[in-house]
């Protein structure tokens, strides 16, 4: 069986309790391959590598590169 890569930006978001010294969050971006299939996997993955550093918890989101080539994607949203 063929696997079907595709090419995803991920933008992972750490939570922090915002003070002084702190940033209340800080983004992180990569460009890496994943089977679509295995995007959960992934999740578990960038959760479980980033989760220690961040005491509020992170969040990860997956776009893929094709549907966001030279055009504009609004990642976030901070409120």
């Amino acid at each position: 069986k063929r696997r079907s890569i595709m090419k995803y930006l991920v933008v992972v978001r750490g939570f922090n309790e915002a003070d002084n010294n702190t940033p209340s969050d800080e983004i992180w971006a990569k460009i890496t391959d994943i089977e679509p299939s295995d995007l959960p996997k992934y999740e578990k993955i960038y959760t479980s590598e980033f989760e220690n550093d961040y005491e509020h918890g992170v969040s990860v989101d997956f776009y893929p590169i094709a549907e966001i080539d030279e055009t504009w994607l609004k990642v976030m949203e901070i409120w």
